[in-house]
């Protein structure tokens, strides 16, 4: 599988006098890493879902047997949040690879969208 968190490692990645003829490749090598991307962004949701899930569930059971315990009222959300604390730190986690793979797929479409748009231009400027 394609490394989708790649950054470019020199300047030379940017050198815009061999860009032009570059371009096809740039956009290809955007386009796998955009898939591979896609790909794992579709995988976190479903993780993010599944952790979420199971601490909604986790939430709901133990709120329900601390009402059955007889705990106070005010304080049964506080004791409940406390007690499936693990599974609320694995959804944020989730939450948080989902997040991070969308802004990682909108970096690679404006970079395919920005290697377009330059070599348009160098072909209009006889490049």
């Amino acid at each position: 599988m394609t490394n989708i968190y790649e950054a470019p490692k020199t300047m030379s990645d940017f050198n815009l006098a061999d860009f032009t003829s570059k371009s096809p490749q740039s956009i290809y090598s955007a386009q796998k890493k955009l898939e591979a991307a896609i790909e794992a962004y579709g995988m976190a949701c479903d993780a993010y879902g599944i952790a979420e899930g199971e601490y909604r569930l986790g939430l709901s059971k133990e709120i329900m047997a601390l009402k059955k315990a007889g705990e106070p009222v005010s304080i049964i959300g506080q004791m409940a949040n406390g007690l499936v604390s693990a599974l609320k730190t694995k959804s944020l986690i989730a939450e948080g690879q989902v997040k991070k793979l969308r802004f990682l797929i909108e970096a690679y479409t404006q970079r395919i969208n920005a290697i377009k748009f330059i070599a348009r231009g160098a072909e209009t400027l006889g490049g």
